[in-house]
Formats: structure tokens, sequence, C-alpha cells
């Protein structure tokens, strides 16, 4: 088991909203999360793991992502492209589908000797936010920026966010990141609006 699976069920066990997750280690586990109709999933997000004993090898090509994808073009991924990967290099893990254009912002919380957000507005995924110069807010330096006091959203930010990281204490030693984003809706195994997908632990 790689460290962003590990993660994923920490966060899990820390009863933190994440996404709804299956884990296919195997070519047999594909076959057979196939064979179940993709757990009645309508679309699926798949991402890859590397299996503990290739980290290495695996820097070098990359970390396979594809949200939210129907169930066609989730066989022709899970089916032809990561097959031949799944029982040396990757796991695979799948989660019922979350539309990232629906999403209302995007955010890696970094936590250590300061500690700060940086956030994208509008329809994203985490990944964007490593796209460019994204804003940041300094927790404990600065005021809470305009365009997040102004963001209309479904919860508190701050009060939700923060009790995460509170509880997320309690599973993970600092410096660490903590990425996540946030719907008008319910989303996630605990159907809430602010998600939590992974934590990055930060080497000291």
């Amino acid at each position: 088991m790689g460290t962003k699976i590990a993660s994923i069920l920490k966060l899990m066990s820390l009863n933190i909203n994440t996404p709804d997750i299956h884990v296919l280690p195997s070519r047999e586990a594909i076959y057979g999360f196939i064979k179940s109709n993709y757990r009645g999933w309508e679309t699926i997000s798949i991402r890859a793991d590397v299996k503990e004993s290739k980290k290495v090898h695996y820097v070098s090509w990359g970390l396979p992502f594809y949200p939210n994808r129907t169930q066609e073009e989730a066989l022709k991924i899970l089916g032809k492209e990561l097959l031949p990967l799944v029982n040396e290099q990757i796991d695979i893990i799948v989660a019922k589908g979350i539309n990232p254009k629906e999403a209302l912002m995007a955010g890696k919380y970094m936590r250590g000797d300061v500690e700060v957000l940086e956030y994208i507005i509008g329809p994203s995924t985490v990944r964007d936010i490593d796209k460019g110069v994204p804003p940041s807010w300094n927790i404990y330096g600065e005021r809470m920026p305009h365009d997040l006091i102004h963001l209309q959203l479904p919860i508190s930010l701050h009060y939700s966010l923060f009790y995460t990281v509170e509880q997320t204490d309690r599973g993970f030693r600092a410096p660490y990141i903590l990425e996540f984003s946030v719907y008008p809706y319910g989303v996630g195994k605990l159907n809430k609006p602010l998600i939590f997908w992974e934590v990055i632990e930060e080497k000291t």
C-alpha cells in the first residue's frame, strides 16, 4: 500500500470527509470492479498510487489521474491503459465521481512553522493550484482575504477547516499539507460540502 492510499484511509479513520473509494491492487480486482457495474456509480474518478516496492521507479513516469469519467471511459482506462501496470507497479484508487466543474473552490492548507492556505475560487481541482501562483492566506498573520469572506459557502469554511485540522493533528505530524475542495452540496463518503483528498506529510 502506498502513501496516498494510507493517507486517505487514515483520514477516514478520523471521521473526516473523503472520496468514497475502493482500492484495486490487481487485475482480478479491476475485473471484479467492472463486473460489479462500477458499484452503481454513474461516474468514476481514477487515481493511482505507487506500490511500496516501486517508489523510485514510479517517480519517473508520473501519477495517472482521471477525474469524473463515464463508465465507458473508465472501461478504457482500467481495462487497457492501466491494466498492464497494476500487478507490479501501481495500485488503482477508484472513487464515486465528483465533478470539479461544480466546485466552489479548491485549496491546500499547509501546516508547519506557519499556517498558509493556497486556494483557487471557482471550478477547479487541487492540481490547478500547482499550475500557477495562486492566492494565499497566512492564517495567523493576515485577515481573511476579501474573496474568501464574500464567497457564498454552504458551510463556515473557517470552522470546518480548523475542526478538520484539529482532527488531522491526531493522526499526522506537522509539517503536512491538507488538500481539499468545497462544493455547493454534499459530496464524498460523509456527504458534506467540504471534502479532503489527501494529507501529504513533509519530510523533515
